[in-house]
């Protein structure tokens, strides 16, 4: 005969993702805290797998160390793309080649249009495409995508072991940021390589912090 009203709690329960729904090679058992960002970033378009001859798997090959030019395109793929696709680089480093096929045609796009904007500086003009990228390489490169630069002067020294290290301040602002995360021992080990498994996870939380860029730069 009139209006009711009730209080009531609703309680949701969100278990973590322990396996991916994409990839056949990410288990519970194996690499299942890289799950959740092999499988959002593959439907986002950035990571791929292969098939075997004859089977419907996908596979990621998560223990695979990662070249320089790989997570540059994951990179690409991830923040550039979609403002950089028709982008036609002038310049490119002289040992990145652009071939006939499609997956040399866009590690030339990624690699030419990161260099354009200053995310890949290479060494003595050489990007070393085929090169392993170590800790210290992917986490200045990561900061890069923030376009963060010398000018912003971190002195916080987060890990035992970079503090003299060329990468140090890279090192330190891509922590800050919530990219990467050290070793329970309170080490980072620069120049330890990383493998696709680590490099989905960097590049999974670098997408996912890039919203607050400006905010995080006009702090004090």
């Amino acid at each position: 005969a009139g209006n009711n009203e009730k209080t009531c709690t609703i309680t949701f329960t969100v278990q973590s993702k322990t396996a991916s729904a994409v990839f056949s090679d990410v288990t519970a058992k194996n690499y299942s805290w890289a799950s959740d960002s092999v499988d959002f970033l593959y439907y986002e378009g950035v990571a791929q797998g292969s098939k075997a001859a004859g089977s419907t798997a996908i596979k990621y090959n998560p223990s695979a160390n990662i070249t320089r030019r790989d997570f540059m395109l994951m990179l690409y793929r991830a923040f550039l793309a979609a403002d950089y696709g028709t982008f036609n680089p002038t310049t490119n480093f002289p040992d990145v080649v652009k071939g006939a096929d499609a997956y040399s045609k866009e590690i030339y796009q990624a690699v030419g249009v990161a260099k354009y904007l200053g995310i890949a500086q290479g060494t003595n003009d050489r990007f070393n495409p085929t090169a392993n990228i170590t800790r210290a390489e992917f986490a200045t490169i990561a900061v890069r995508f923030f376009v963060i630069t010398e000018e912003y002067d971190y002195e916080i020294e987060v890990f035992s072991d970079t503090e003299d290290h060329w990468a140090s301040e890279y090192i330190n602002m891509a922590y800050l940021l919530g990219i990467i995360n050290g070793y329970p021992d309170g080490t980072y080990r620069p120049s330890n390589i990383i493998n696709r498994a680590e490099a989905m996870t960097i590049v999974n939380n670098t997408l996912r912090r890039s919203p607050c860029r400006e905010g995080l730069l006009s702090e004090d």
